[in-house]
């Protein structure tokens, strides 16, 4: 009896530390890489322990904005591409199919953010010409693939 408790204890260990592996990478999907958070945050934006961006909303959009609605889910936004014509103003109404994400332009200063099953909107203006990226700046997302581009012409 005594001969196998060392190959017991082992065994047991062995599935301790399998179940805790197994719970670590069995996450809700929300952050494919934890180490993204780092390159996330780095982006000038306020991020929670929860992974939240806590930055100011961007600016309300202006009388008479033309409205595009964006669903955002992991990994994805729809649509992937708006067009805009220069100096055009556009209210993004954003809505979340999942979980928390959000619609950040950095070079346009908009931030748009909106909770499972809730939807939020913000002005979104670009007065030059060109591609913006709009991106999900919730931990890994966008490392996952969750951007889109605002073609301005």
């Amino acid at each position: 009896m005594f001969k196998r408790l060392p190959i017991l204890i082992a065994t047991v260990t062995a599935l301790g530390l399998l179940v805790g592996l197994l719970a670590a990478c069995g996450n809700d999907g929300s952050d494919r890489e934890g180490s993204n958070m780092m390159s996330d945050m780095s982006m000038g934006h306020d991020m929670d322990m929860s992974g939240r961006d806590n930055s100011p909303s961007t600016r309300p959009p202006a009388e008479g904005a033309r409205e595009i609605q964006v669903v955002a889910r992991s990994f994805a936004f729809e649509p992937s591409e708006i067009e805009a014509k220069v100096g055009e103003e556009l209210a993004v109404s954003l809505t979340s199919a999942d979980i928390t994400h959000d619609f950040v332009i950095d070079e346009l200063g908009v931030h748009v953010q909106a909770d499972k099953d809730a939807g939020e909107t913000g002005g979104v203006r670009a007065d030059t010409a060109g591609s913006y990226t709009y991106y999900c700046s919730v931990p890994g997302h966008r490392t996952a693939g969750m951007e889109g581009t605002l073609t301005v012409a």
